[in-house]
């Protein structure tokens, strides 16, 4: 097999990914739904995962990537290499083998939307609660967020279908199953595709990650996950006590250690992802501190670029300056988890140059006093950098 560093992704050579209604994704950094061959959208639920991975749209990819071509469907991690800034596809070409699978080696899977929180940076799509709240805003007469405008926020999903989703996947040469939601320790499907993999035998070949909110925990489930000797939550940490809350609202900080307390004592490995907003880039410090203290041993820090609003690439000159000082305070301070992925990510913060634009500042002033009210919060108190 051919490969070029400068178009190449391991991704379509070795993962099949899902959205929360089934549709398979190319990855979960591609707004791109994978099509069967008679360009209908192909969902997990309908169509297995063995009929996909050779059908002419992965064929089209492979093919393109070869030839030193760069797949329209992959213009955002190409996008950010050309602004100089680390995509997931150069991190993916660290991290995983040039390989040319018959079947995909790593299962990436949305389990669904149902979800015990309604996070301000995400959407319908991801979240239940979004979802409801979206009905009552329109219900009441209000826009909702215009970022959700791109999503379809009724029905896209009544096509689930959890016994499907775990009889349809292929198991035989997978080595790495990674579910998130929604939140998937509250959902069926979870369980479904937890007892088909006990139940034949392939704990000891997959690496089990599961990616939680950690602010419910389900004690069969997690006796389950235990059986995969290689399993660990990758637990989405944003920030600390009353920021924390209003960020993953509504979110208990509290209930959410003394959960993670529970978790490190029951010896299931945790790691920490962290969405990095203008709600917590002004205090990386003391996020970093308190990931120290608690024992966190591998950050993942990702970047939010939409809603474009709560991108800190819309922050002015001056909000990115303080960015910047925190970063030097980091930089000076030693973390048993700091990685070359981490370094990577703080200075393509560190190199941010800031985006004006009036409409998108105008949209995050009424989503935020949307949010202030609908929510009985107060984020003028919380967050004043970004008053």
């Amino acid at each position: 097999m051919s490969m070029n560093p400068k178009t190449y992704c391991p991704l379509p050579f070795t993962q099949i990914s899902t959205e929360n209604d089934g549709s398979y994704r190319l990855c979960c950094h591609s707004n791109a739904t994978v099509k069967n061959d008679d360009g209908s959208t192909s969902y997990l639920q309908d169509t297995p995962v063995s009929e996909v991975w050779n059908n002419n749209f992965y064929k089209t990819i492979r093919s393109q990537m070869n030839n030193n071509e760069r797949p329209s469907v992959c213009n955002g991690c190409y996008k950010l290499e050309d602004k100089g800034q680390v995509s997931y596809r150069e991190r993916y070409n660290r991290q995983l083998p040039n390989n040319d699978n018959t079947m995909p080696t790593h299962l990436e899977l949305k389990v669904g939307n149902l979800c015990n929180l309604k996070c301000v940076m995400c959407y319908p799509g991801a979240s239940s609660l979004h979802q409801q709240e979206v009905a009552e805003f329109v219900a009441d007469g209000i826009d909702p967020p215009n970022a959700f405008s791109q999503f379809e926020t009724t029905d896209q999903f009544k096509k689930a279908k959890p016994q499907q989703y775990a009889d349809n996947l292929n198991l035989d040469d997978c080595i790495r199953l990674t579910m998130s939601g929604g939140e998937p320790l509250v959902n069926k499907t979870t369980d479904l595709i937890l007892d088909r993999c006990i139940e034949e035998d392939r704990c000891e070949q997959i690496e089990l990650e599961v990616i939680t909110n950690l602010t419910v925990l389900n004690p069969a489930m997690l006796n389950k996950i235990k059986k995969f000797p290689r399993s660990k939550l990758l637990v989405s940490w944003d920030h600390v006590y009353e920021k924390a809350n209003y960020i993953r609202y509504p979110m208990d900080y509290k209930k959410f250690i003394d959960n993670l307390y529970q978790v490190q004592s029951a010896n299931i490995d945790i790691n920490v992802s962290s969405c990095i907003t203008i709600f917590n880039v002004f205090d990386l410090k003391q996020i970093f501190d308190a990931w120290q203290l608690n024992g966190i041993k591998l950050v993942r820090l990702e970047l939010v670029y939409f809603p474009l609003y709560f991108n800190i690439e819309y922050l002015t000159d001056t909000q990115l300056d303080l960015v910047r000082k925190q970063i030097e305070l980091i930089e000076q301070t030693e973390y048993s988890f700091m990685s070359d992925d981490i370094r990577l990510k703080l200075e393509s913060i560190k190199q941010l140059t800031s985006i004006h634009d009036d409409a998108v500042l105008a949209e995050r002033k009424r989503v935020i006093d949307l949010y202030d009210k609908k929510r009985n919060t107060n984020c003028a108190t919380l967050f004043p950098f970004i008053s």
